[in-house]
């Protein structure tokens, strides 16, 4: 015996309002066509499950036994297809990432959390080693960050470049200097992070193809303590910039550093065998609306740092 899922739901919609015309309206049927599907149902079965006249039907003794079996397992599978329905939309799941702390980060999520309240989100503050590892591992659906050595296994996605810049206690000489070379840096005490950290290796290839061979005076273990052993004055940091927009800057200036400029790229990190789950999907592409909304906030910016040159030109 084969019972399809729509005949079932016609039982249910018959037996609910005691018609066949109404319940094939409730399947979007036609009256013949839902009297027939019934009638398939109960020749299969070898049983009558309604009794019909010509005003009415009403269920046989079996057939409310009947419908008091199928009735609650039917509704869990209707549940569960409209759960599988969410999931594909992106309004419900678990969403698990690792990612530095950036502003743009944070603003993604909050609007993520807005539109889809019923995901369930963690996110792990990790740098750029650890996060790498989680994906590798599948530990998390994907990381934001920075990869500096190209890996078969993942696949990156850029979301923006972000300029290293030098930070100098703000009492320094150095602190009026608009930019900074890397051979006057070569002449400073230097705080670098360290050596397992992506930010120190890029920064000691640099000094490396430039012929400048040093260690650092000081390893802070993270750029809190960079910045302050800097603003301390035992010396000179270099960090992106876009770190220092979650830190306390006080009594302390970031300067440029000239050609060649350091950039890295922070972008999407996931395995390249593993496709992004629909919320994990939608967060990325908040990801990448609020990386637009900051090139237009700098370009904005630079904007209006042009005009009120202008203005101070012209007056």
């Amino acid at each position: 015996m084969r019972v399809t899922f729509r005949q079932l739901k016609g039982v249910i919609a018959a037996a609910k309002h005691g018609s066949f015309s109404a319940g094939a309206r409730d399947l979007s049927m036609t009256q013949p066509a839902f009297s027939q599907l019934i009638s398939a149902l109960e020749t299969s079965a070898g049983v009558h499950l309604f009794d019909r006249t010509t005003r009415r039907i009403q269920l046989t003794e079996v057939g409310a036994q009947f419908l008091g079996m199928v009735e609650r397992p039917l509704g869990d599978i209707e549940d569960a297809y409209l759960f599988l329905r969410d999931i594909a939309a992106g309004k419900r799941g678990r969403l698990v990432f690792s990612s530095v702390a950036h502003d743009f980060i944070t603003s993604a999520l909050a609007r993520f959390k807005a539109a889809y309240p019923n995901v369930a989100v963690k996110v792990l503050d990790d740098p750029s080693a650890t996060l790498i590892g989680r994906v590798l591992r599948r530990e998390v659906d994907f990381g934001v960050g920075a990869i500096v050595e190209p890996h078969k296994d993942l696949l990156f996605r850029e979301l923006l470049r972000d300029e290293f810049v030098a930070i100098v206690q703000d009492e320094s000489a150095l602190a009026a200097r608009r930019k900074i070379t890397w051979l006057a840096l070569r002449q400073q005490p230097l705080v670098l992070l360290p050596r397992q950290s992506s930010v120190r290796v890029m920064v000691d290839r640099q000094l490396a193809a430039l012929a400048i061979v040093r260690e650092p005076e000081y390893e802070a273990q993270n750029a809190i303590a960079a910045l302050s052993m800097t603003r301390a004055g035992l010396g000179v940091t270099i960090l992106p910039q876009l770190i220092l927009g979650g830190l306390n800057m006080s009594g302390l200036a970031a300067i440029r550093i000239g050609e060649p400029r350091l950039e890295r790229s922070l972008g999407i990190i996931s395995r390249a065998d593993r496709s992004l789950a629909p919320p994990g999907a939608a967060y990325v592409e908040l990801l990448f609306q609020e990386i637009g909304k900051l090139h237009v906030d700098k370009k904005a910016a630079e904007r209006r740092t042009i005009d009120g040159i202008k203005r101070l030109r012209s007056g």
